[in-house]
C-alpha cells in the first residue's frame, strides 16, 4: 500500500479505485501509514458522525483535533457531509495562521434500506500547506483564493468573533 500511495500522490480517492477499497478505510490507511521507517506524509485525521461527534481522530504535531464534544462546524468535513460520495479539498487556516490542506470525503455508514433515510460518517485528512504542495496533491485546491477559517473546537477556539459558536471557550 505504502508503494502504491507514493506513486499515487497520496491521493485517496485514487488509491480507492485502485484498491477497490472505500475511501473511508483508504483515509484510515494514509493516516497510519508513517511508521516505522515509512517516508510518508504525517497525515491527521478525524473521524465524525453526522452530528459532528468524534468517531476517530489521529492527531499529529501541526494541529490539535478535539477529543470529544463537537468540531468546528467550518471544516470541511461538514461540507462533505452535507454533499455525501462526493470530496471537498480546501485550504484552512487556524487561528493562529497555520495554513493546512484538507481533504474530505463521506458515505453511507451501512447500505440503503427502505423507507429508512441513510446516516453518514465523514472524516478529513489534514496536512500543512506546503506538506501538501510538496506531494503534488490537489493543485487545483491550492491555487484557490482565500483560506477558510477553522479552529479547533469552539472549547478550546480562541476566535472571537465566531458566528457559529456552540461553546463558550475555556481560553477566556
Amino acid at each position: 500500500f505504502a508503494e502504491a500511495a507514493s506513486r499515487a500522490g497520496y491521493d485517496p480517492l485514487r488509491l480507492a479505485a485502485e484498491f477497490h477499497a472505500p475511501p473511508l478505510a483508504v483515509f484510515r490507511r494514509l493516516a497510519t501509514l508513517r511508521r516505522g521507517g515509512l517516508d510518508a506524509p504525517a497525515f491527521a485525521l478525524l473521524q465524525l458522525n453526522a452530528a459532528g461527534r468524534v468517531e476517530m481522530r489521529r492527531p499529529q504535531s501541526f494541529i490539535a483535533l478535539p477529543r470529544h464534544g463537537a468540531a468546528c462546524p467550518f471544516w470541511p468535513v461538514f461540507d462533505a457531509i452535507s454533499r455525501p460520495e462526493t470530496p471537498v479539498s480546501r485550504l484552512c487556516a487556524l487561528p493562529d495562521g497555520t495554513a493546512l490542506f484538507v481533504t474530505a470525503y463521506a458515505s453511507a455508514t451501512a447500505p440503503p434500506m427502505l423507507h429508512e433515510l441513510p446516516r453518514y460518517r465523514g472524516a478529513m485528512l489534514i496536512l500543512p500547506r506546503d506538506t501538501a504542495a510538496a506531494i503534488g496533491l490537489y493543485q487545483d485546491a491550492m491555487h484557490r483564493p482565500g483560506a477558510r477559517g477553522v479552529g479547533p473546537g469552539c472549547r478550546i477556539c480562541p476566535r472571537e468573533d465566531c458566528a457559529e459558536r456552540t461553546d463558550l471557550s475555556i481560553l477566556g
